[in-house]
C-alpha cells in the first residue's frame, strides 16, 4: 500500500455515473463540479487533529493531485494523492 508523505492524503475516488436516474446523460458542463472520495491514509506531517479524516468522505477539486494505481486483493485500483490544503470539505453524518 502507498503511504503519502508530508501533508498529503490518499483518497479512493467515488465513481460518478454520468447518467441521471431517468437515463438522461448529464451535460459536460456538469463535469466541473468537485470530486469526492474516501480517505485511505494520511501523511506523516498531519497532526493528530487531522486523524479523524481517515475513512471520511471528502471533496476536492476535479483537476488536483496525482493518480496512482495499486494492486488491492489482486485487482488494480486507482487512488489519488492530494495535498491536505486542497481538500474543500468533508461530509458529516
Amino acid at each position: 500500500m502507498i503511504k503519502p508523505i508530508g501533508k498529503r492524503v490518499l483518497i479512493k475516488p467515488i465513481k460518478d455515473d454520468n447518467k441521471l436516474s431517468g437515463g438522461i446523460i448529464r451535460p459536460q458542463a456538469d463535469d466541473m463540479k468537485p470530486m469526492c472520495g474516501y480517505v485511505v491514509s494520511c501523511g506523516d506531517e498531519l497532526s493528530d487533529k487531522e486523524a479523524w479524516l481517515l475513512e471520511s468522505k471528502v471533496y476536492y477539486p476535479r483537476y488536483t493531485g496525482a493518480e496512482v494505481e495499486v494492486s488491492l486483493d489482486g485487482r488494480l485500483v486507482k487512488l489519488l494523492i492530494v495535498e491536505y490544503e486542497d481538500l474543500m470539505g468533508i461530509e458529516t453524518k
